[in-house]
């Protein structure tokens, strides 16, 4: 006989299993039944969306949408056909789930409008700019201001042009790794766009991470830059905790030695003894660096 769960218990199992990425119960037919329900437990957990009614997963455009924004897969795609005929519809999915241009694509023609609000959500929707659109100067800097990732989907010529890499590269840094070389070794361009992005250290020239008044000044700006400095200024104290308690995160990238290191573990107790650092940062801290005595 299987269990029964009351609406709370049930949408606290719910937001359990996300955890481990399933939903591990049936949901009774009454739940099924209830909207508002469902959309509160699609919120809590993506896989409740492959529990729902075919009817439901086919025609409700609310719950396609919510779904399209949480999910990963692409079972959601498998909806009926003539929703496509509602614009705003479509705009709202392609405002959370941008790559599936290529699927709605398939159903009807996709305009401007359309186009831009995919880009905008994934840089893979630029797959749906047309050729001829992709020589165009001035469209390039129109969707670079929209996401600075596709550059890789534009013509080669303007991986040279530096109006063109820094309206990309200050959105993305990604979009520096297609840059030229001759801009990648331009130390004034380089500088510039270090100030206004300084997650393109990434892909800035060897030298560049080593240069450790450079990383002074970067790691102020935008203490993520430690990700990107060289092994060696990646050992500084300084540089780790003002990237740490900024950005837990970042304790994958502190070297082992520098975690052994006095310096930096009385700088980490300090930090872990500041009032004004939130306790969801230090307890992130703690749980990275496992520390068990502070």
């Amino acid at each position: 006989m299987k269990e029964e769960y009351g609406r709370e218990d049930l949408l606290e199992i719910i937001k359990r299993d996300a955890l481990f990425g399933y939903l591990s119960v049936d949901i009774p037919e009454k739940f099924l039944r209830d909207r508002a329900f469902i959309i509160e437990a699609l919120k809590l957990n993506e896989d409740v969306y492959r529990k729902l009614p075919e009817e439901m997963k086919k025609r409700d455009k609310e719950i396609i949408i919510l779904a399209a924004q949480k999910t990963k897969d692409w079972f959601f795609l498998d909806i009926d056909s003539s929703l496509y005929a509602d614009r705003e519809f479509v705009l709202g999915l392609l405002s959370v789930k941008g790559r599936c241009i290529c699927d709605v694509s398939k159903f009807i023609e996709i305009d401007e409008e359309m186009l831009l609000t995919a880009i905008a959500q994934d840089y893979l929707a630029a797959s749906r700019i047309p050729w001829e659109k992709l020589q165009d100067r001035e469209y390039a800097l129109k969707i670079g201001k929209i996401n600075g990732r596709t550059l890789s989907h534009f013509s080669d010529k303007f991986r040279d042009d530096e109006e063109v890499v820094f309206t990309f590269a200050s959105r993305s840094y990604r979009a520096f790794e297609c840059a030229s070389n001759r801009l990648k070794n331009d130390e004034a361009f380089l500088m510039k766009l270090l100030f206004a992005n300084p997650s393109c250290l990434a892909y800035a020239p060897k030298k560049y991470r080593s240069d450790r008044q450079l990383a002074e000044k970067l790691i102020e700006i935008h203490p993520y830059v430690y990700r990107y400095l060289s092994a060696e200024l990646k050992e500084d104290a300084g540089f780790a905790l003002k990237a740490v308690t900024r950005f837990p995160e970042l304790c994958y990238y502190v070297p082992q030695s520098l975690r052994e290191n006095g310096a930096f573990l009385s700088g980490i107790a300090a930090a872990l003894n500041d009032p004004a650092l939130p306790e969801e940062v230090k307890a992130e801290l703690k749980d990275r660096l496992r520390l068990k005595d502070y």
